[in-house]
């Protein structure tokens, strides 16, 4: 795998969605799902932080996860929200309504969809 950056390449990877998790103005805290133009490949990583470096500036492909089916998805975003959920953060309904968007979003880039 090459050392790309996801979200930085935009003329190769399409942003499709994010989910911000903790929705605060000095730190991100995201997941956020991107299309491979040259592979088809739908791919998401998470990344956190305070608000001083670009979220994702030190993603590389190597630190995405492949989406080849929602249910790589559906565990994928499980496996955060668990972790979210824990931490009893006020707006969880919130998140759910963010999942279900981010979900529809990816499930549409998975089917060829723009």
């Amino acid at each position: 795998m090459t050392e790309e950056n996801p979200h930085i390449r935009s003329d190769r990877f399409r942003w499709i969605d994010s989910i911000d998790w903790d929705e605060e103005s000095y730190q991100f805290n995201m997941t956020d799902a991107w299309l491979d133009t040259e592979t088809g490949d739908v791919l998401v990583a998470d990344d956190s932080g305070c608000s001083c470096p670009t979220p994702f500036e030190d993603t590389r492909l190597n630190d995405t996860t492949k989406i080849a089916h929602l249910k790589d998805l559906d565990a994928h975003v499980a496996d955060r929200m668990e972790i979210e959920w824990s931490r009893a953060h006020p707006g969880q309904a919130g998140r759910v309504d963010r999942h279900q968007h981010f979900r529809a979003s990816v499930e549409q880039a998975l089917r060829g969809g723009e």
